[in-house]
């Protein structure tokens, strides 16, 4: 594994030194690796409760909690990515202006 793909922190808990000169994006990526790492661990220890004995209304209350988690995420990205721009505008859902 890289060093970008380990945690940003090391085994001792300390934080690791963040690079000089670190673009927006290079943070960006620096954290969306560690996070994730940690994320995607975190998912395969929610998954293996399946091996455990569990009543469906057990179950799908994780899965709708880790849905919504996960909605909550899509949410906050899409939300950065419209910032400032007029969403309360009408729009077409098909065609285009020569369509009319």
């Amino acid at each position: 594994m890289s060093d970008q793909a380990v945690s940003q922190f090391s085994r001792r808990g300390g934080r690791r030194p963040v690079p000089a000169g670190e673009t927006k994006n290079g943070k960006f990526v620096r954290l969306a690796i560690a996070r994730m790492t940690m994320f995607k661990h975190r998912a395969r220890q929610v998954k293996n409760l399946a091996s455990y004995n569990f009543s469906v209304a057990q179950a799908d209350q994780v899965i709708a909690e880790t849905q919504k988690a996960v909605d909550e995420i899509r949410a906050a990205f899409h939300n950065a990515m419209t910032k400032g721009k007029n969403q309360d505008a009408f729009r077409f859902d098909v065609g285009s202006p020569g369509d009319y």
